[in-house]
């Protein structure tokens, strides 16, 4: 039998005074028991953690954001982070399976009901049944 992977993703927004949003990142982690957001960001912080007292690169990381290790550090360093977490262990033992980060500017961004096809091309009463 075999186990069903979760997969949840949290979105982390930046806002700056009137300007409102400026930056999000959407972090997606795999689990394969039910979390909360706050137990699975509970879980993701103890094993960076992990990372940065155990692994050179977390330890450089953590210097390069000085002492301020935030998303948009994890985003320059997700890939390192979870290789290491995921070969040691580090993952599993706080119940995750995996992560990955992705960030945008959202200096210009674009309206949630922002129409992603084109009408116009569509041939005439295709959808009639």
């Amino acid at each position: 039998m075999s186990t069903k992977i979760i997969t949840t993703t949290l979105l982390f927004i930046r806002e700056e005074g009137l300007k409102g949003v400026t930056t999000s990142a959407l972090l997606k982690v795999q689990h394969v028991k039910k979390m909360s957001p706050d137990k699975i960001l509970e879980a993701l912080k103890k094993a960076l953690t992990d990372w940065v007292k155990n692994a050179r690169k977390g330890r450089e990381a953590w210097q390069e954001s000085c002492g301020d290790f935030n998303i948009g550090d994890l985003a320059l360093n997700d890939r390192t982070a979870e290789k290491w977490c995921h070969e040691t262990g580090t993952l599993k033992k706080y119940g995750l399976l995996g992560f990955s980060v992705t960030s945008c500017n959202d200096s210009d961004p674009i309206p949630f009901d922002t129409i992603l096809i084109d009408r116009n091309s569509l041939p005439e009463d295709w959808d009639k049944e």
